[in-house]
């Protein structure tokens, strides 16, 4: 979370986001958080306190948000470039500034592995992220995981993935003490094709293992941004051409540039990070392309969570996560009386 109108003063308004994502996750499971900001320590603490007091607040201020505060990276990071791109840096904006310290942050967690989200995203109750990370930590180590951008399109080429997941959530349903996201993760990791990742992924929600080696993904990440908007001062030098300063771009980038992508041997240690981890919108229709074989874990987009007190935001977001997700055992597809799909 970067603020860089002042370092003075925020209006707490401003934090009510990042609450409502924390709080969310605190309430009901004990999982460590970081949070990166470039705010100072008691700043920060008058701000998410003003959250608190106001009116639908009062059911977080029993809860601990954040148990470890580190400095956003993206100071360091530009002191490290030459002094064009300083200056560069310095009249890009809030949202060049707000991602160059969001990459950067992923080598800098605390944690071995963590789920790194933005603060417009909100945890579902009754879905246990904690044995996710643990089913996810218990597989082999792979730097990066998230989701890529058009896996479904190609569905054909995800048979073998999409009936072993199937599998894992049959035998879940009779047995149910299995994570079917860390399941879903090992099936697309024995089963999918690395050319998934060539359009690249969404970066919302993304899960990091420091046990990998993180510092040249994120290395090559930051290079690629720079590089792909340092030619343009701001939003209207670059009209025309996309949403000025998105972090995906540069990461379609990097994998257009892979090893990955071109039919060799892969050289970016990446992963499939499920749907239910980083769920962007409400399904309309049953879809076999698009599958979910756990029940939504993260709620992913403003317009889930933005509008009214945290407890209206909260009552709502709670009856989209239960609206999703269902009575009857894990969702794999949206509608109420999914047709039958060829994996299954």
């Amino acid at each position: 979370m970067r603020h860089n109108e002042t370092r003075t003063h925020v209006d707490s308004s401003d934090l009510r986001n990042l609450v409502l994502s924390a709080v969310s996750l605190k309430r009901q499971w004990a999982v460590a958080t970081c949070l990166f900001t470039d705010l100072p320590p008691p700043l920060l603490e008058q701000a998410v306190h003003g959250v608190r007091l106001k009116p639908g607040g009062e059911w977080t201020r029993s809860l601990k948000l954040f148990d470890v505060v580190l400095n956003d990276t993206r100071d360091d990071y530009v002191a490290s470039l030459d002094g064009k791109f300083q200056k560069w840096a310095g009249t890009a904006g809030t949202l060049v500034n707000s991602r160059l310290g969001r990459i950067g942050n992923l080598a800098r967690s605390p944690f071995d592995v963590t789920l790194f989200v933005d603060d417009d995203t909100f945890f579902c109750p009754a879905v246990d992220v904690l044995r996710d990370l643990r089913a996810v930590a218990a597989l082999p180590s792979v730097a990066v995981r998230a989701h890529p951008f058009d896996i479904h399109t190609k569905s054909t080429t995800l048979k073998y993935a999409h009936e072993c997941a199937w599998a894992a959530t049959k035998h879940a349903r009779r047995n149910g003490n299995v994570s079917l996201v860390g399941e879903e993760i090992r099936c697309f990791d024995e089963h999918a094709p690395s050319s998934q990742w060539c359009s690249g992924a969404q970066g919302g929600a993304i899960l990091v293992d420091k046990r990998a080696d993180i510092n040249s993904f994120v290395d090559a990440w930051l290079l690629n941004y720079v590089k792909l908007y340092r030619g343009f001062a701001d939003a209207t030098a670059w009209k025309g051409q996309g949403h000025f300063g998105a972090d995906q771009a540069a990461l379609a980038s990097m994998f257009g540039a892979s090893k990955m992508c071109k039919g060799a041997a892969a050289d970016l240690s990446f992963g499939y990070l499920p749907t239910t981890l980083n769920e962007r919108t409400e399904p309309k229709t049953t879809d076999c392309r698009r599958p979910r074989f756990a029940r939504v874990r993260v709620l992913h987009h403003k317009h889930f969570v933005n509008d009214g007190t945290l407890a209206e935001a909260a009552a709502r977001v709670d009856g989209m996560c239960a609206k999703l997700n269902g009575k009857d055992g894990p969702s794999f597809v949206a509608g109420k009386h999914p047709r039958k799909c060829p994996w299954m």
